[in-house]
């Protein structure tokens, strides 16, 4: 029911108590944000605020259900999953929204695959990740490059990299069969990694990502070639990259700071 954005350099910039649960929310690289969240009489609501945190634009959705949210650098677009059903399955539709207008710009028909993730890589390029792949769209809906999953599980994934998303998959729903992969954003592949240990976390920053598995922290580069490894993790079980190539491993309530 709260939502709290904090600020490097100013602390708390935005703060907000919502009647019903909230759905979801995101961030833009400039401060942007947008959430979801039901309100009496209807299904969702959009909220968008500009960088610097003024609400500028709220769409109320009476017949749709809203699953994820996301807001462009600037404020200008926002987007939103909705989930609908069509012949008795159901069916995933991504909505375009220009903040300057009343309405919806646009509609994108995403099939009927779960979206787990909706975030734009810049002001004019959208990604949709969903259960069977990950798709690029330009803000008038066309799709400008995809991956597929071909038949893999989905286990972990992180965005935050520079230029690239990386994708943690699983032949099978349990063991220690792990593909990591990282792609571009125009849904081509850059490298591929198999690892026969379970991985514990993921995390990237500017043009590097680190794998941390039950016995090694490993750094690499967005094409996955080695930048460094050391398997003096401390019992840590997750790992933030930092853009400058170290990493801070946390472990038991404390982060240990890794310098290659």
């Amino acid at each position: 029911y709260s939502l709290i954005a904090a600020s490097q350099k100013k602390g708390s910039v935005l703060e907000l108590t919502t009647q019903k649960p909230i759905l979801d929310a995101d961030v833009a690289s400039d401060g942007s944000i947008c959430y979801l969240a039901p309100e009496t009489g209807y299904r969702a609501v959009l909220n968008v605020y500009d960088a610097s945190q003024t609400l500028i634009y709220r769409w109320l959705s009476s017949s749709q259900y809203l699953m994820r949210c996301t807001v462009a650098p600037g404020a200008k677009y926002a987007a939103a999953a909705a989930l609908g059903q069509q012949d008795g399955m159901f069916q995933s539709t991504i909505l375009l929204f220009r903040t300057d207008a009343e309405e919806p710009v646009g509609s994108i028909a995403a099939g009927n695959a779960l979206i787990y993730d909706l975030h734009f890589v810049s002001d004019s390029l959208l990604y949709a990740l969903c259960e069977d792949g990950v798709v690029f769209y330009s803000l008038d809906g066309t799709e400008q490059g995809s991956y597929a999953f071909d038949g893999a599980y989905l286990k972990d994934y992180t965005t935050s990299g520079s230029g690239f998303l990386t994708l943690v998959m699983n032949l099978y729903k349990a063991g220690n069969r792990y593909t990591v992969q990282t792609v571009g954003t125009d849904g081509g592949s850059l490298g591929t990694l198999t690892m026969d240990e379970q991985i514990l976390d993921v995390s990237a920053a500017g043009r590097y990502l680190a794998i941390l598995t039950s016995g090694k922290l490993a750094i690499y580069d967005q094409t996955l070639r080695e930048y460094d490894v050391s398997d003096n993790t401390a019992g840590a079980a997750n790992v933030v990259m930092r853009a400058d190539g170290s990493a801070l491993l946390l472990a038991n309530g404390h982060g240990t700071l890794y310098v290659p």
